[in-house]
């Protein structure tokens, strides 16, 4: 062997001579039970990413996690028996520990097996004896079910999906919807989630190295993004393997629902003669316009199945030979060179590829047979497909209400993207509609959405400052309106999913099925366009809380939603529309749960009154009074509002569409901050009319129109009325430990996004 010394004279490495011409490098470091498992791992994949985090991976962790998941629906095909048999022992072979993701919870979401979770798990064990059968070393090999996993560990797993949520716009999601087999234009909602939720599994599970199929490549590579997006330095390695060829001309990869695209592990030895003797066998490359190459990362423009069949099922395991017409083939590039040489005739190629499928499902056939409780499994699996499996009618959803009592619910609005403080209208538009409910419904309870705050990346996704934000509201509300809060029960969306977190979340995708992007748009704040991911999301969680507020154990129990603003009705509705167009004629014929939620719109209340139509509450022209300013800035605030009255001379009248001092009177009013017969009390000498005092909105505003109310004169009493309402809150301030510190941490968050700006 030749020595390679590097520039300071040290040794590089050894060029090894294979005596043909050839040879290799090999460095000084070369540890040759590392290369060798290595070169295992690499047999597994038609792709690495990446070859070099490979290798640091096996040499630094030599007990590395594989995962790989699979739904128990139905029937296996050879390639995720035998095949998968294979890689996983070669991985296992390698050190590695491979991880099987057994997503009975999703079987269940998707009604497979009639929607029953029991035999759904037959199903599941029924593939794990498959496997077992196949010769899978159980050593090193763990099945984790989805739905005991989940509910374990619900808030970590639900705020890894809502983080990776937050992180990502539609059009990256939408790249991975291929795993699913639908194109953009015939998504549902339910499909922006699954490749999240399937991001989050690799996760969970602290999977080192995802070795899934080339189909499921591009939510892997999601993953590796998401490192990149949350600043995680260890990515995981994606080692995709091939996707067997279907059997029928054109099929990129096998089919469940095509029974003859692909060899079944339960297949007889006639299946599997009857499905190879009429597979497609080209000789020759068709036309590469008609290939489907999307499930393929290496070229082959043979496309050849039976071809196919030889590499990675037959010769997958070393030492295998074929022997056709009395030649004995090596490795499947032999049977493909001699085939395409035109020196072995297709009927002896396929009897001869017959013979060996058979000979390894033969195994698979004996222990089914032999073994006692594989043929239980096997049995009550035939069973299943003896009955017609219909999924029961059923509503699914959270519950949070037990007492058979009226109820009326406020969602607080989701706060604006750059609103990072909070703010006095913020606090009072709250506590208007619980006074609302207050008056409605004998119990009321205010909705705070906090993970879908997080979801929509609120805050930058801060967990404290999202907490510190909800906290700050409800002590807020607390101090200014005491009589009310005693009479509300605060509920935080976080606690009351972890309550019943599986059957939440399954509300959640049972929505998305049943809605398409465009519903999901047109429930969106006006203005908004769909753009990303949370969008989706957090809508769907919101049909999923207005459920678990309507599941109230009867019909004939009265429950309102109490909402501020458009925007908070257009997503309430799309989930009354969704009660009344699918869940009420299952919940009336079996459960009657559900009480359709009446959608209390104050804005729309505010202009059935008449009188006050032009009086509502213009966000544009709101005072935007900052919660732990001191008092000192509402005269700035105050003195500084838009109130406009025409001079002398000029046309116009004055305006009270676009006036803060009147919707801030309007709303203390509506609060019950100051009684509805003294709405303002003006101050002046006698010469400019003396004091008065307003006894209803309409008088006030006449007197205004009119010219008799000056806005100077109006802009006083409205800052004596501000500092009054807020007087409680200044006290507080000071003295109230918990609504200080919630302050602070908003504050310190605002300066630290200001910063970042610059």
């Amino acid at each position: 062997a030749l020595v390679f010394p590097t520039v300071d004279g040290k040794e590089a490495g050894r060029w090894a001579p294979d005596g043909r011409g050839n040879g290799t490098h090999i460095p000084t470091d070369f540890d040759p039970e590392l290369e060798k498992k290595i070169q295992l791992l690499l047999e597994v994949g038609e792709e690495c990413q990446t070859e070099t985090e490979l290798r640091n991976l096996v040499k630094k962790k030599p007990e590395f996690i594989l995962y790989d998941g699979f739904e128990p629906s139905g029937r296996m095909h050879i390639a995720q028996g035998v095949f998968k048999a294979i890689n996983v022992n070669k991985c296992t072979a390698a050190g590695g520990i491979f991880k099987f993701w057994v997503a009975d919870w999703f079987a269940l979401m998707n009604d497979k097996m009639g929607g029953d979770l029991d035999k759904i798990k037959v199903v599941g064990k029924y593939l794990i004896e498959v496997w077992k059968a196949t010769g899978m070393n159980m050593e090193k090999v763990e099945f984790l079910w989805t739905s005991d996993e989940i509910e374990k560990h619900a808030e970590s797993y639900w705020l890894q999906m809502l983080d990776i949520t937050r992180l990502f716009n539609m059009t990256r999601i939408k790249k991975c919807c291929q795993i699913m087999g639908r194109g953009e234009d015939k998504l549902t909602a339910a499909q922006i989630l699954y490749p999240i939720m399937q991001c989050t599994d690799i996760f969970h599970l602290k999977a080192d190295i995802c070795q899934l199929g080339v189909d499921q490549r591009k939510v892997n590579m999601l993953a590796r993004d998401y490192c990149d997006a949350s600043k995680r330095k260890l990515k995981p390695i994606i080692l995709s393997h091939h996707m067997l060829y279907g059997l029928a001309a054109g099929q990129a990869k096998m089919s469940k629902s095509d029974p003859d695209s692909a060899v079944f592990m339960e297949d007889t030895a006639a299946d599997v003669r009857r499905k190879i003797l009429k597979a497609y066998c080209p000789l020759k490359p068709e036309d590469p316009d008609k290939q489907d190459n999307s499930m393929s990362l290496v070229e082959d423009t043979l496309k050849n199945p039976i071809i196919d069949y030889c590499k990675f099922i037959i010769f997958s395991n070393p030492g295998t030979t074929l022997a056709i017409n009395g030649v004995t083939y090596n490795s499947a590039e032999e049977v493909k060179e001699a085939w395409c040489g035109e020196r072995i005739p297709e009927a002896d190629l396929k009897e001869a590829v017959i013979n060996k499928l058979n000979n390894m499902l033969d195994a698979v056939r004996s222990h089914f047979s032999s073994n006692k409780e594989a043929a239980e499994l096997l049995n009550l699996i035939m069973s299943y497909k003896k009955d017609a499996l219909v999924p029961e009618p059923t509503v699914r959803c959270l519950k949070v209400f037990e007492q058979p009592k009226g109820y009326a619910v406020v969602f607080v609005p989701l706060p604006a993207g750059n609103q990072y403080k909070l703010t006095f209208d913020f606090v009072l538009s709250t506590l208007k509609g619980l006074v609302a409910a207050v008056d409605s419904q004998p119990q009321v309870a205010l909705w705070l959405e906090d993970w879908s705050s997080f979801c929509l990346n609120k805050f930058g996704g801060d967990h404290k400052v999202i907490a510190a934000f909800y906290l700050a509201l409800e002590e807020a509300l607390k101090v200014m309106a005491p009589e009310v809060m005693k009479k509300v029960t605060v509920m935080h969306q976080s606690k009351e999913i972890l309550k019943d977190p599986n059957m939440y979340w399954i509300s959640v995708i049972d929505v998305g099925r049943k809605h398409n992007l465009e519903q999901i748009r047109s429930a969106l704040p006006a203005g908004s366009s769909l753009e990303q991911a949370g969008q989706v999301v957090s809508t769907l969680m919101n049909v999923a809380d207005v459920l678990a507020i309507s599941n109230v154990g009867s019909s004939n129990v009265p429950v309102e939603i109490i909402c501020q603003s458009s925007d908070v009705v257009k997503r309430v509705k799309l989930a009354t529309t969704y009660i009344k167009d699918f869940l009420l004629e299952a919940d009336r014929a079996k459960e009657n749960k559900l009480s359709v939620p009446v959608v209390v719109d104050l804005d729309e209340r505010a202009t059935s009154s008449g009188v006050e139509v032009a009086y509502r509450p213009n966000p544009a022209y709101s005072l935007n009074l900052i919660i732990g300013e001191a008092d000192n800035f509402i005269n700035t605030y105050v003195k500084q509002a838009y109130c406009f009255i025409p001079k002398d001379g000029e046309e116009g009248k004055p305006d009270v569409e676009q006036n803060p001092c009147l919707d801030i009177i309007k709303t203390f009013v509506a609060c019950k901050l100051i009684p509805a017969d003294a709405v303002l009390q003006v101050k002046r000498k006698p010469e400019n009319g003396g004091d008065e005092t307003f006894a209803s909105i309409k008088a006030m505003v006449d007197a205004f129109v009119d010219g008799k109310l000056h806005p100077g004169d109006m802009k006083a009493a409205v800052k004596d009325s501000v500092k009054a309402a807020m007087a409680p809150l200044f006290t507080a301030y000071k003295g109230n430990a918990v609504l200080k510190k919630a302050i602070k941490d908003m504050e310190t968050f605002d300066k630290k996004m200001k910063k970042a700006k610059k």
